[in-house]
């Protein structure tokens, strides 16, 4: 250890506005935000996508680019990013995922979706690869799955508004965690003690 006196803060969205008039769509949506380059991991997951389909019907929103093919066999709305739209798309959403393949690249990954999802206070559905397993607290803020059979489990325990309510309060919790207030006051604390005592 080269210096004791290091911090980590992780990447934070820019603030959530409040939006308490947004509503949810009607058709129960799983939301996946990203880059037309990361959708590749997405589509690697599409036989667990339709396997979740044909076990609880649902609408898949990709928040991405509107060129992008739609996941074959599932109902996708696909859709260009832009920040005036994210906020909204993201919070009329009723699940965030981010499924990941276990490898060296994926492992090194930042878990921004994950953090969206928090700030938009969204629970989530991801798969237990590098950072996911520090920012998804499972069973708390969403669910961890690797096989199609855990991924249909956590799809039936967030389905309803009920049971997404369960996970409202770790949500909130964790958002803060992550947000830009929060990175601004560690970063403060840190000044204080290394450069002003």
């Amino acid at each position: 250890v080269y210096n004791d006196n290091i911090i980590q803060i992780p990447t934070v969205p820019p603030p959530m506005p409040e939006m308490a008039d947004v509503k949810k769509f009607e058709t129960l949506t799983l939301c996946w935000i990203g880059t037309p380059v990361t959708y590749e991991s997405l589509k690697q997951h599409t036989e667990i996508l339709q396997q979740m389909s044909k076990a609880v019907p649902f609408e898949l929103l990709v928040i991405a680019s509107a060129a992008l093919p739609p996941i074959e066999g599932v109902p996708t709305c696909i859709v260009d990013w832009s920040s005036e739209t994210e906020a909204e798309l993201l919070k009329r959403s009723h699940i965030g995922i981010m499924p990941l393949p276990d490898t060296p690249f994926a492992r090194g990954k930042s878990s921004f979706k994950l953090i969206q999802y928090l700030s938009a206070k969204i629970p989530a559905i991801a798969s237990p690869v590098g950072e996911n397993n520090i920012v998804l607290r499972h069973r708390e803020t969403g669910f961890s799955a690797s096989t199609a059979a855990e991924w249909i489990y956590a799809l039936h325990e967030l389905s309803t508004p009920a049971k997404r309510e369960r996970f409202s309060k770790a949500i909130a919790a964790e958002a803060e965690k992550y947000s830009l207030s929060n990175a601004a006051s560690v970063l403060s604390e840190f000044f204080d003690r290394t450069l002003f005592q």
